[in-house]
């Protein structure tokens, strides 16, 4: 396929993310492999870091296992961890479509080519070798879907790894370096631990300043004034804010930090509050806190201080600014991702009906899809710019979700994508004449 080992880089950091929650995690374990079969392949090594990061980042916002921050947010709200999962599901599929769209379209447009079918590993035999790595996993997903507590759920999934890692060891020959790498795996884990427990130490602090001092209600004020009551222009402020913060502070603490200061004045812009789905807990509240929570994901990816960025460029050996500028803009398409569910609610799937949250992953996957074509510059065919903004446009109209909005998006994206068909059957009919047209005599 266009683009092979970038989109199985789209696919290898959606399921890592699955048991990581970390960016840079996802970026050493699957960039090694991903990143210099690229660069065998001809791919510029900032374009293969570059969707390497991009696509690693999204681990901490793919379920069951999301960042650290979604755990404190289930804390923070008082809600089911569970909860948490079930509204982050769509977004974090919504994420990594988008991201598969914007490489397929650079592909298509740059002519990026895969592997030949003679190197491809066989599916079959790999899966009946290696099918009981997923156990852990499984179980861990089982035990949250039954109702039990997140901690209990870790601890079956990571008793589950040490067994599994010793079946993998005995197969191989390589039981006496077994205690080695479950020392080594035990160490890591408790290294990780500390920053999880360290933001969740200063969490209560950071929530009693601001409450005392008066500082959220005056952040508050100030961004609804700069808004002028503007839910969008709210929102803007509070990405960029996310961005700057995030760009210095781990995911965690932006979180923390942002949900006391940004998240209220967020939730008093929305239209409409939405169910409870605790005792004083409404989506609306999800929304907004999602909203602060992906930011502050994505700021993993953009200068000055973007970790998997940098990762990423270390594993291509290329200069890590234009990496994380490239990886950026590979993420233009995943931004548009939190507006999204903040305009269409069902996208969480915690309000509406079933026809309700069909309608609105169906309008928010073409505006996704719309806006990758727009980044990219290749829809049906090159793009020109003033097809890019239409398609751009389109996809803002898309999420807006509303009836006449949707409308009008899905008929302007239809007008670029007529005219693209048109011009390149004319290049192709040209082409043909040009070719069935008698050589002139010398």
């Amino acid at each position: 396929m266009h683009g092979g080992p970038a989109k199985v880089s789209v696919f290898s950091s959606a399921l890592l993310g699955t048991v990581s929650g970390s960016s840079v995690a996802n970026v050493v374990a699957d960039g090694v492999f991903n990143i210099p079969l690229m660069k065998r392949l001809g791919y510029h090594p900032r374009f293969a870091a570059a969707a390497e990061a991009a696509t690693s980042v999204g681990g901490q916002i793919m379920p069951p296992v999301m960042g650290a921050a979604a755990f404190v947010m289930a804390e923070f709200l008082g809600v089911p961890y569970l909860t948490v999962v079930q509204a982050a599901v769509v977004p974090a599929l919504l994420y990594f479509v988008s991201l598969f769209f914007v490489i397929h379209f650079e592909a298509r447009r740059l002519d990026l080519r895969g592997l030949r079918r003679e190197e491809l590993p066989d599916l079959r035999r790999t899966v009946l070798r290696k099918w009981y790595l997923v156990v852990p996993l499984l179980v861990m997903v089982l035990y949250l879907v039954r109702g039990f507590s997140p901690a209990r759920a870790a601890f079956m999934a990571i008793a589950l790894a040490a067994a599994v890692h010793l079946i993998t060891c005995a197969l191989e020959g390589r039981l006496r370096e077994y205690p080695r790498d479950l020392w080594g795996m035990l160490e890591y884990g408790a290294r990780n631990a500390l920053t999880v427990a360290l933001a969740c130490a200063v969490v209560g602090i950071i929530i009693g300043v601001v409450t005392l001092t008066g500082i959220g209600n005056a952040i508050v004020t100030v961004t609804a004034t700069l808004g002028q009551h503007n839910l969008f222009l709210t929102l803007v402020l509070a990405m960029v804010a996310c961005t700057i913060i995030g760009s210095g502070i781990p995911t965690t603490a932006t979180y923390i930090i942002l949900a006391a200061l940004a998240v209220p004045a967020i939730e008093a812009l929305l239209p409409a509050k939405g169910p409870e789905i605790a005792p004083g807990v409404t989506v609306s509240q999800i929304a907004g806190h999602l909203f602060i929570f992906y930011y502050g994901v994505i700021a993993d990816l953009t200068p000055p201080d973007a970790l998997a960025a940098y990762a990423a460029a270390g594993i291509a050996r290329t200069p890590p600014f234009p990496v994380s500028l490239e990886a950026t803009r590979h993420a233009l398409a995943a931004i548009l991702v939190p507006f999204a569910f903040v305009y269409s609610r069902e996208l969480l799937l915690l309000s509406g009906s079933w026809a309700d949250r069909a309608v609105a992953v169906a309008s928010a996957l073409a505006g996704i899809v719309f806006l990758s074509a727009a980044v990219a510059g290749y829809f049906f065919g090159p793009a020109h710019p003033a097809e890019r903004v239409l398609l751009a446009a389109s996809a803002v109209a898309m999420v807006m979700h509303q009836p006449w909005l949707d409308a009008a998006g899905l008929v302007a994206a239809a007008l670029v994508a007529a005219a693209q068909l048109t011009r390149r059957r004319g290049i192709g009919q040209g082409t043909k004449r040009s070719l069935a047209a008698p050589r002139p005599r010398p």
